[in-house]
Parts: C-alpha cells; structure tokens; sequence
C-alpha cells in the first residue's frame, strides 16, 4: 500500500479542512510549531486506515471527514470517514471503478482491506480462547508511533488486546509467517484428539469381542478352505460305507481316521503351546533385562543430582559416566517405558492364547477317548449298529466342522474389523502427531527472522547513538527485546525513545523485505524534542531516507524544532492556514 493524498473536508462554512495534501514517494515531513495542528493531521492518516482514534472536540465540531487516497498494487482506492464523537464505526470505500463499499464494523473493514493487502486473515484465539479475527488497528501501531502511547512499549495497540500472544501475531502476520494460535489448528487437533480417543475406544470394543470369541471358540483349522476340505472327505467316506460289504472294517477304518485327524490337531496345539510358552519367557526375561535398565538409568540421575558439575564424578575429557543431559534421560527413560508396556501386551495376549489352546488340547484328548471307546465296541455290536454308529460318528465330525466354520467366519471377521481399528488409530495418532509439530521450514525461517531483526536492531540503536545500552538483544513473548538482561520497562527517558524508534525501524526493515503487498510506510508522530536531539534525529531521518529509496518505502514524520532538509522525492506540509498565534494546519477553505 501506497499512500496517495490526506484531504480533511470542513463541518460548514465556518468548519476547517486542509486542502489536498499529497505525500512524497520518499519523505513527508509535517513541519510546524506546537499547537499548530499537526497531531490531528498525523492521526487522521491511521484515523481512515480503521484506527480508533480519539480527537479533541474541536475537531469534531469543525471537522466533517478524512479522506485518504492510496493505492494497491496500481489502483487507487479512496478511504473517507468521518468525524463522529461517538463510538460509531463508518467507513466508506470508493473502489478504482467508481464502485462503493460501505463499512460499519471494523472487522468486515479489517477482512476487506486484508485481503487488499495480500495479508492472510486467519481465525485466532483471544484470551479467554474463543475464536476471533484480526483487525487493522491491531496491525497500524507496528506501522504508526503516535506520540501519547507510541514510546512507552514495543507495541501500544489503541485497541483492546484481546487476541492471545497479539504482538507476536500480529508481527507474524505482518511478514508472512505462520501465526502461532490458529482457531482452525486448535480446532483440528481438538478434533484430532477426540478422534484419537474415539479410534481408541473402538480398539478396546472390537479387541474384547475377539478376544472373547477366541477364548470360547472351539476352531482347530487355520483356515476355512481346510475345513470344507475335511468337510468332502468326510461326505467321501459315507459314501464309500453305503456301498461296503465290509461294514465293520470300514466303520473301524472311518474312526481310526477321525482318532487320526484329532491326534494330528492335539500335536499341532502341543507344537503352539511350546512356542508361545518359549516366547513368553523370551519376553519376560527381555522386560526384566529392560527394567534393570530403567532403574540403572534412574540411579544415575540421582547421583548426578549430588554433585554441582560433571568435573566433580569424573574429571577425564569424555568420560562415559553420564552419557546424556537430563533431556535424553528423559526420552531413554520414556522410551524404555513403552516398551515395557509393548511387552506387558504382548505377555498378555500371550498368556490368553495359551489358556485358549490348553482349553482345545484338552477337548481334543476327550474326543480321542471317546473314539477309542467307539472303536473296541465296533467288534461287539452286529453289522448294522456299526454301520449307524460309524456313520453318526462321522456326521458328528461334519456338525462340528460346520460350527466350526462359522465360527472361524466370524473370527476372521472380527479380526479384519479389529486390524481396520488398530490401523484407523495408528492414522488418527499420525494426524495428532503432526498437527503438534509445527514444519522444520518455518522454524528455520523463523530463526533467520529473529536473527536478521537482531543485528538489525544493533545497527539503528548505533546509529542513532543510544548509550548505556547491552548490546547482546535476545526476545521474550515473542518479538520483545530484552538487552543483555533489561528489559524495556526498566529504561526511561532518552535512551527509552531511541531503543523504541531504533526497534520499529528495524523491524519495518525487515517486515518489507519479507511482504512486498503489504503496508510500506512508517508514520512517526516524533516524540518531544527534549527526548532526542536533532542531531541524532537527524541521523535517524537520513537513514530512513536511504531506506525509503532503496525499498521504495514512504516516511512521514511530524516534527516542531528539527526541521529535515527535504530532497528528491520529499515533500514538506506546512501549516499555511492563519491562526490567532501561529499558522495552522487546519482552517477555513
């Protein structure tokens, strides 16, 4: 954003206005005598950009409107309000078609100019954490220092602070970086975490129903392609005894591949059972091995606790004794601590799978007794019992494979809906997990920011010769400097105005070199003359002049004794209106 032209219309005949006053491309020097009205001209500049400017009473009995002319990338918008004692907002937008916008809340004025702007208008949190947006008055003060407010602190909003972490908000806003409360990413992992909660309690439901159905579950065949297999040669074998001439030797036949076929499934759980069991005590001696080191661990960070340094346990360069700060005591620690409950999950599913499988090696060991009974009473029962024994035997085998099959359906149902879960909550975790960690890149970028902003500060506090002064600057809250280890309210005077104006044009520095769209002026209603003398003033304006050449920036500054020597691209107002003691700024047209 540019700006253009300042015009202030009059209330009537008798009110006052200014005439047309344009700005340099470079800088805007307002020049003239306390009391002279240069105050009124300098806040009605923020005063149309949507500041809640507040005027003495005649302005307002003399004033009707602010009309300010700027321009966004080539086109020209007129931003007019006027001069309402109340605490009405109203703004009126004259677009580069001639169309009209009007305003009657600064946020849909803020979310307008915005978006002019090339500025993302993002949901924030206030303070109470409730969703909120942005306003431009809360943008204006790292862009306008007015003298009442301006210098006391980094950032003087004349609106409420109602947004969380507002300075460092708005800074990030104002160059580009991501913001630090986002409503919509607090909301996102709000919702991430009651979807984390909802996947886990989903695991926990279909978990314990295939843990029960696998308990109860009589299913010896790993598959149910194994089961419709026994299930055809079992139907071979009725077959085949209808049409024997043989029918005890047949029938013994039939039962000694039924004794066989169960004395086959009895080793295979014996062969599972060994394994799990070996795999139970593999993993309990593992949690022991794990636990040793936890308390190993612990032990250490107890005895470094004892002494005030390393040097005082072990002196030798190197020494292995405490390999790792408290911070990686605290991951290994963690670390170690899932494990053991990843080993206490798998124990436990191991233990339920193995009274599972005891339960079926014992049902098996029944039913080959049974049929071992069945087998010496064949020879004493005539050919036709036999014959219906032999085949209610085997169709007892056929009942049970049928239970068994829909049972293992089941199972297998029930497993790939309990894998579904595990694998819905591993994404849910992941997408918790990401949106708890900001991205490396804005990091980085952050830290260059933060960096560049330092030695920036040092050079215009050099250059505008501030004394007594750190110049080792580290941030607090954000963007805060602290110098050395002072932190801004505990200077005064001189030395505060000169950290302040050193502060804002080194930030301005580099916010402009970040956001190309956004606002590029600074507005400097200067402080009392007595704070800063006019060399050093001067010095400061000359600085801001390179600046403003080198960046195509504007400068507008007020000021009563110093008086800038104007150059290319300048310009100087000067209050040419007749007053009763002294020229005004503001009069009758």
């Amino acid at each position: 954003m540019k700006l253009e032209s300042l015009r202030i219309f009059a209330r009537g005949p008798s009110g006052w206005g200014s005439g047309e006053l344009k700005f340099a491309d470079s800088i805007t020097q307002i020049y003239g005598p306390n009391g002279s009205g240069k105050t009124p001209i300098v806040q009605s500049i923020a005063f149309c950009l949507g500041n809640p400017c507040k005027f003495r009473k005649d302005i307002y009995g003399h004033c009707l409107k602010a009309v300010l002319t700027v321009s966004i990338q080539g086109d020209t918008f007129k931003l007019e309000r006027p001069y309402i004692e109340e605490d009405n907002f109203e703004i009126i937008v004259t677009e580069p078609l001639g169309t009209t916008q009007r305003f009657y809340s600064e946020g849909d004025f803020s979310q307008y100019l915005f978006e002019l702007l090339g500025y993302d208008y993002p949901q924030l949190v206030t303070v109470r954490d409730q969703p909120t947006a942005p306003f431009i008055s809360c943008v204006l003060p790292l862009f306008y220092l007015d003298q009442s407010n301006g210098y006391s602190d980094f950032y003087k909003s004349l609106g409420n602070h109602f947004i969380k972490d507002q300075f460092e908000e708005i800074v990030r806003l104002s160059a580009n970086f991501p913001v630090k409360n986002s409503f919509d990413k607090k909301r996102s992992r709000l919702n991430a975490k009651n979807d984390v909660q909802s996947a886990h309690e989903k695991v926990y439901r279909i978990k314990s129903v295939y843990e029960r159905a696998l308990k109860s579950s009589q299913v010896s065949y790993s598959s149910i392609e194994e089961i419709d297999e026994q299930i055809e040669i079992y139907k071979t074998q009725i077959e085949n005894s209808k049409s024997s001439k043989n029918l005890k030797v047949d029938a013994t036949d039939n039962i000694d591949k039924i004794i066989s076929l169960k004395m086959k499934e009895a080793r295979e759980i014996k062969n599972e059972l060994s394994l799990l069991e070996r795999k139970s005590l593999s993993i309990t001696s593992i949690k022991t091995e794990i636990e040793a080191e936890i308390n190993t661990l612990s032990l250490n960070e107890e005895s470094k606790r004892i002494f005030s340094s390393f040097s005082e346990i072990c002196s030798t360069p190197g020494c292995g004794l405490f390999l790792g700060s408290s911070e990686s005591y605290g991951k290994n620690l963690l670390y170690l601590r899932d494990q053991i409950k990843d080993l206490e999950i798998s124990v436990h599913h191991s233990r339920v799978s193995i009274d599972i499988l005891n339960e079926k090696l014992t049902d098996r060991l029944k039913d080959i007794e049974m049929l071992n009974a069945d087998r010496d009473n064949v020879f004493k029962n005539d050919s036709l019992t036999t014959l219906v024994d032999s085949m209610h035997a085997i169709l007892s085998e056929i009942v049970e494979l049928e239970v068994q099959k829909k049972e293992l359906e089941n199972l297998v149902d029930l497993e790939e809906r309990y894998i579904s879960a595990e694998n819905n909550r591993e994404d849910a975790l992941n997408k918790q997990d990401a949106l708890s960690s900001a991205p490396s890149t804005t990091s980085i970028e952050m830290t260059r920011f933060k960096s560049n902003f330092k030695t920036t500060i040092e050079k215009w506090i050099e250059l505008i010769k501030t004394k007594n002064i750190s110049k080792i600057i580290s941030f607090e809250q954000g963007f805060k400097a602290i110098f050395g280890d002072e932190k801004l309210s505990v200077f005064t005077g001189s030395t505060k105005v000169r950290i302040v104006l050193s502060y804002h044009a080194a930030l301005f520095e580099e916010i402009i070199k970040l956001n190309p769209r956004g606002i590029r002026f600074l507005i400097l209603d200067t402080p009392k003359q007595h704070d800063i003398g006019n060399e050093d003033l001067n010095y400061y304006i000359k600085a801001l002049k390179v600046l403003a050449a080198e960046k195509k920036i504007q400068i507008i500054f007020s000021t009563t004794t110093y008086k800038y020597e104007i150059g290319e691209n300048d310009k100087n107002w000067l209050a040419t209106f007749e007053g009763f003691e002294q020229p005004m700024f503001l009069g009758q047209l």
